[in-house]
Order: C-alpha cells, then structure tokens, then sequence
C-alpha cells in the first residue's frame, strides 16, 4: 500500500498556540484565505509523496543513520512573508532563519533518498517556513507589514507525516518519530 508522507518537524504545543493566535489575527484581518489547523503545524524538510511500505522502512533507516549528528537542532523565526515570492504569494509563512545545520541535514537526507530512488534529488534552494496560510487565487496580496512573531524552537526528533485529505479537510499523522 502507499502512503502520501512528508519528513518535517512537528511542532511544540506552546508555539503550536503562539501561532494559532497569529493565525486569528490574520483571520481578522483576511478572513476568505484557507488557514492550516493548530493541529496541522509543522515545518516540511522534504515531500516524499506516495511511497510503498518498504520504502517507508529504507526511509526510516536513512534517516536514523543521518540524523546522528544533528542533535540539537533549533530554528528561529525570521518574520511573516509571502511564499514563494510577492508577486506571486501561494501562502502567507513563517520564515525561518538561515541554519546550516538544518540545511544540511534535509540535502543529506534528500542525497541518501533520491540514491534509493526514494524522493526526486531537489537542487532548488531550501527555504524553511512554517505555512499559516494558503492564498486563493483571486485574493488581494495580504499587506503583512507589523505582522510578527518571534520564536526559537528546539528539535529532538524528526517525524514522518502522513497527510490525508479527509472531508474535514487535510489531516497530518505523525506515523515514526526518530529521535536526533
């Protein structure tokens, strides 16, 4: 059977909370774009899409043998931005700041994938962010100026997500945590 999963960061409950009160202000403010659930806040590192159970297992194993040396991994908040550029927002973000370790740790994991013919090799720049937001297509362009919130986050595991669409919508399963 296949799974449609992601590797990311789940994140704390207290910043889980700090960021839903920001998602109600901006509902204030923009109240016809699609909002991410609390329960649905997360930090992606690399989209896997519908993979099969053994390659879920050789996932599993990478990332063990990876993510040894990358405990502790913290981010921190660069501000609220349009994604992926301002001309053309798809979603309103939390950016996250510029971490070589983080970096690293997502091109060493996609490096070992893509060889198992995993996950597609992305050459593309990494550009961390937290999704608060999905912009519709005929939306005004939120102005988001005075639109912040600083945090710091410490990781010690790396979790595999199954996303589902349900008919409440998206729905994110932690399926294997895997500790840093």
């Amino acid at each position: 059977m296949k799974n449609r999963l992601f590797i990311g960061f789940d994140l704390s409950e207290p910043l889980k909370k700090r960021i839903s009160n920001l998602i109600k202000s901006l509902k204030n403010k923009w109240p016809d774009l699609k909002y991410v659930k609390k329960e649905n806040l997360h930090l992606t590192l690399i989209f896997l899409g519908q993979i099969s159970d053994q390659d879920l297992w050789q996932t599993i194993e990478t990332i063990q043998a990876v993510s040894r040396d990358f405990y502790p991994l913290s981010i921190e908040s660069r501000g609220v931005e349009l994604f992926p550029t301002l001309k053309k927002p798809k979603i309103i973000s939390l950016s996250i700041k510029e971490k070589s370790k983080l970096n690293e740790l997502k091109r060493k994991i996609n490096d070992q994938l893509a060889f198992l013919n995993i996950a597609r090799r992305e050459n593309r720049i990494f550009r961390p962010h937290i999704t608060l937001a999905r912009i519709k297509k005929n939306n005004n362009k939120p102005d988001l100026k005075n639109t912040f919130l600083n945090f710091e986050e410490r990781f010690n595991k790396i979790d595999i997500f199954e996303s589902r669409l349900t008919k409440q919508g998206l729905v994110y399963n932690i399926i294997q945590s895997i500790k840093l």
